[in-house]
Parts: C-alpha cells; sequence; structure tokens
C-alpha cells in the first residue's frame, strides 16, 4: 500500500500505537492520532512527530478528509464513531493488516474457471528459481484459505503467489481486497458454478473483479492469455504482458507434440 498520498486517522494508541504512529509519521502525507483516554499521552514525545497531530481525550478535527482509518486490536467495531467511516466507504482496517498491506513484496493473484492451481503450481516452480517465494498450499483459495496463505508470510518473501476462488459474485472482489495483487492472471472463463453465478456472464463479472481491481492499481499488471478472446475483451485499457501462438505475443508458445501422455 502506498501510504504518501494519503491522510490516515488512528484510533487508539496504546502500547502498540506508538509503533504504529511512528511507521506512519515517516510514510504518510499527513496523520491523525487519537485516544480517548488521555492518559496514555504519557508514551509520546509529540515534538518528534512532525508529520502527526495528536487528540487525547477529545474528539479529532479533520477527521471529514481521512482517506484511511487503521484501528487497534481493542477498539470495538461497532462504535458510533468508528461506524461514521464505513458509513462514508473509508476503507477502515487493522494494524497487522496495515503491516502486511505495507509490505515490500509483489503479490501475484491467480483465479479463472479452470485450471488454477494448476497455474499456480507453474508459476510458484518458476517464480522460485529466483526469488524467496510463498505461494498457496494445495488449493486453499477461498475466504477462509487466502487468509491463511497470506499469515504464512514472512519478512523474506519477495513474492506471493495467491489463487483465488469464487461460486458466487462478489467474491474475488472481497478476495483481493485482502490479498491486493500487484498483477494477476485469469486462466480461462468458463461454464462452471452456473448455480452461483447465475450465468457465463455472471462468470465472467465475477472472475473479471480480478481485472477490475487491478485498473485502480496505478502499477496494475495482467498476464493476459491472447488466444482467449473472452479475456481480451475483458482486461480492455490495462496494462498487459501477453502469451499465447500469435507471433504479436510477449511471449510465443508452440505446441509440439499433440500425444497426451495421459
Amino acid at each position: 500500500m502506498d501510504l504518501s498520498s494519503k491522510k490516515v486517522l488512528v484510533i487508539g494508541l496504546g502500547k502498540s500505537g506508538t509503533g504504529l504512529v511512528e511507521f506512519l509519521n515517516r510514510h504518510a502525507k499527513s496523520v491523525i492520532a487519537f485516544d480517548s483516554n488521555e492518559s496514555v499521552k504519557e508514551h509520546y514525545s509529540i515534538d518528534n512527530y512532525s508529520n502527526v497531530e495528536f487528540f487525547f481525550g477529545k474528539n479529532p478535527s479533520g477527521e471529514e478528509l481521512v482517506d484511511l482509518v487503521v484501528i487497534s486490536p481493542g477498539i470495538p467495531l461497532d462504535l458510533p464513531f468508528v461506524q461514521r467511516f464505513y458509513d462514508r466507504k473509508v476503507k477502515v482496517i487493522g494494524e497487522v493488516e496495515l503491516a502486511y498491506q505495507s509490505a515490500k513484496g509483489r503479490f501475484v493473484g491467480i483465479t479463472g474457471t479452470n485450471g488454477k492451481t494448476t497455474t499456480k503450481e507453474l508459476v510458484a516452480a518458476v517464480l522460485k528459481q529466483k526469488f524467496v517465494l510463498h505461494f498457496t498450499q494445495g488449493n486453499l483459495n477461498n475466504h477462509i484459505g487466502v487468509p491463511l496463505t497470506l499469515l504464512g508470510l514472512r519478512p523474506e518473501h519477495e513474492v506471493a503467489v495467491v489463487e483465488m476462488g469464487a461460486n458466487h459474485p462478489g467474491e474475488i472482489a472481497e478476495l483481493c481486497a485482502i490479498a491486493e495483487p500487484d498483477c494477476g492472471l485469469i486462466t480461462n472463463v468458463g461454464k462452471a458454478h452456473l448455480e452461483g453465478f447465475g450465468s457465463f456472464e455472471g462468470v465472467k463479472k465475477t472472475k473479471g473483479e480480478l481485472y477490475d481491481f487491478l485498473r485502480q492499481r496505478p502499477e496494475g499488471l495482467v498476464f493476459l492469455h491472447r488466444d482467449n478472446e473472452h479475456l481480451c475483451a475483458m482486461s480492455q485499457g490495462l496494462k498487459t504482458f501477453t502469451y499465447g501462438v500469435d507471433e504479436g505475443c510477449n511471449l510465443v508458445g508452440r505446441l509440439t507434440d499433440t500425444q497426451s501422455p495421459y
């Protein structure tokens, strides 16, 4: 996550809040730090934070202008003060989530109707030849599996390959919001799980949520199978690295043996 253009509100300035405020003081555009308990003020040498405006024991001013809210673990999410940010569609995250999203590594998101796990394994096999890699184990690709994958990240990991699956609309968008991929690949779109998606168009829209997320990333990149007309149409306006049999692709493949080994 690029914080350089964001005004950040921190709610809760207890023990873990000190490190958080120090981090944001260095990386965010500006910071509002708030705690309803005035006694926590003793933990802070306010003059050391040139980029932070502190509010102890009173509601902060300027909170209507924030781009991001970071909440300490002990703060209830159902507080009216917190709920107003959800109502205004301001992103609200925890300290651990901020730490993960501020990681330096690159994240590759993979989804599609068929071949997700095989593609993930092939991509991982190649990338780990050069990078310290973390990737989805097995097919842990849902709303439980993706967070479990991310919890396995370590500071030494340079790249993470995250498989994302879905059986209903909106699920890929939710997983992208958790994993925040920098680049992505949709293997294909097909007529599977139609009972959840409603139609083939529903499948395309849901898988295409990965592309929609990458459109919002300044450096978002799509690895595009250019032989697939559906994916080509869905990826309009995106930065792409193309692969296929056409000579105009960035990476050209050839079928050299038509005999299946199976």
